[in-house]
Formats: C-alpha cells, structure tokens, sequence
C-alpha cells in the first residue's frame, strides 16, 4: 500500500526555512517583505499564499503579544481627566 497523500493545502513549500522565517517574524519583519526576502535572497519560487501559511503556523507556535484593555467608571476620574491619564499599562504573559 501507498501512504497516505498529504493534501498540498497543509504542507508549505517555504517549509525549509521555518526558522529563518520565525526569526524575521519575531524581528517584526512584515510577511510581503518576507516572501520577498526568500525570492530575492534564497531563490524560492513558491507562491505568497504558501509564505502565508507557513507564517500563520509559526505565528500559532508564539506566544501571542495581548492587550487588555482597563476600563473605569467615569467618577473615579477629575473633571477634564481623561479616563487614561495617568496609567501606565505593562504587558503581562
């Protein structure tokens, strides 16, 4: 018996540079410029959508930078103070 065909829609053809592509994402390396990079630079031919969705794995594979956001009742604020002024946000993991 033959194994089993992954369909091309789950595999990347970008695959190979996994880690180079993780690395520009953590660097805030947009995903074009990317693409981009991997054409200019490594001789990939394959498609934006394959890039795409090698970044969309990697990205599942990070931690996630959140916001949350705080919100007051309007009484705890001076007149004229905006509900902001004054808080400091810290990020937290």
């Amino acid at each position: 018996m033959h194994a089993p065909r992954t369909a091309s829609s789950c595999t990347f053809s970008a695959e190979s540079w996994r880690e180079l592509v993780a690395q520009w994402l953590a660097a805030g390396v947009q995903a074009k410029a990317i693409h981009a990079a991997l054409c200019r630079q490594h001789g990939y031919a394959g498609s934006y959508s394959s890039v795409y969705r090698l970044i969309v794995s990697v990205r599942g594979e990070q931690p996630v930078d959140t916001t949350v956001r705080l919100h007051f009742e309007a009484r705890h604020c001076r007149p004229g103070q905006h509900r902001t002024e004054g808080i400091e946000a810290h990020s937290v993991v």
